[in-house]
């Protein structure tokens, strides 16, 4: 699953510079702050309310480096400033931060609960500090959705490798299912390969050869996967048939070693701004 198209995908390399016109900020962050709070010296607060204006101007011109200083001056003043917390986390995102951009959006997430905008930017950023998090429960189609799939993939790979694949195998299919929702047409095959490859591998490793054998033809007639996929399901489907010879012992030590394909295999997330669309891509994955 590897192309020269997403080598910019990958945290270690540096980001490219902006081939044009920097993405526009999102509106709401246009927003003016609240009112300064009661009892506060209105001088100060309104030298701090001015620079996360200018902070916001920083950011719409992606001068994300002087946008970052401002925004953490002024949350040193004031950290009630529920839009700067949030264009914090955007623009440390983009510079290639993603856990200051989790502690950031953390904060901002605290003050609005309801945003799936922000709910989507937290988790991107929270799977690109390495982490494996738990998917937000509030609802909602696009790309809060299609990051959920991706989060439960990572549990999924985390279980498997704390040899849960029973649980594992459920999460896959979780994250089979949302990336089949969610997913636009351009990106579903990939994600779907990858989440049914999760699966398959983790009913393996459980010995459950006849769900593995299934997963594949539950897809549907016309399931929205390569030649590629459709091989390895069918290599599933005969290395089951040939586990079932094997005495159960047997079996189990046979069946195990599967696991590596998935363990091994890495995600590359592109950070969620809110104005680019979401892009993954497996490394790894046979």
């Amino acid at each position: 699953m590897s192309g020269h198209r997403w080598q910019h995908l990958d945290r270690r390399k540096p980001a490219p510079a902006p081939a044009s016109a920097p993405a526009a900020l999102p509106q709401r962050a246009l927003e003016p702050e609240a009112a300064p709070r009661a009892g506060s010296p209105r001088g100060a607060l309104a030298s701090v309310h001015l620079a996360v204006r200018k902070a916001f101007g920083y950011y719409q011109l992606d001068q994300l480096h002087p946008c970052i200083e401002l925004l953490g001056a002024a949350l040193e003043a004031d950290p009630d400033l529920p839009e700067a917390h949030r264009i914090l986390g955007l623009a440390l995102g983009r510079v290639g931060d993603p856990a200051g951009a989790a502690a950031a959006l953390a904060q901002a997430v605290a003050r609005s609960p309801e945003d799936a905008a922000l709910q989507a930017s937290l988790l991107s950023a929270q799977i690109g500090a390495g982490a494996a998090p738990e998917p937000p429960t509030l609802s909602g189609d696009g790309p809060l959705a299609e990051l959920r799939g991706a989060a439960q993939w990572l549990l999924g790979q985390r279980l498997l490798g704390e040899e849960r694949p029973h649980e594992a195998a459920d999460r896959f299919t979780d994250s089979l299912d949302t990336f089949l929702r969610a997913s636009p047409r351009s990106a579903v095959a990939e994600r779907v390969a990858a989440a049914y490859v999760g699966q398959s591998i983790s009913l393996l490793a459980a010995g459950d050869l006849a769900a593995a054998q299934a997963a594949f033809s539950r897809l549907g007639s016309r399931p929205p996967v390569t030649g590629a996929t459709q091989a390895f399901a069918a290599q599933v489907y005969h290395l089951a048939e040939a586990a079932r010879e094997l005495p159960a012992g047997e079996r189990a030590a046979a069946l195990r070693p599967l696991a590596a394909l998935v363990l091994d295999a890495r995600l590359h997330l592109r950070f969620y701004d809110q104005v680019r669309p979401v892009a993954m891509h497996w490394e790894g994955l046979p």
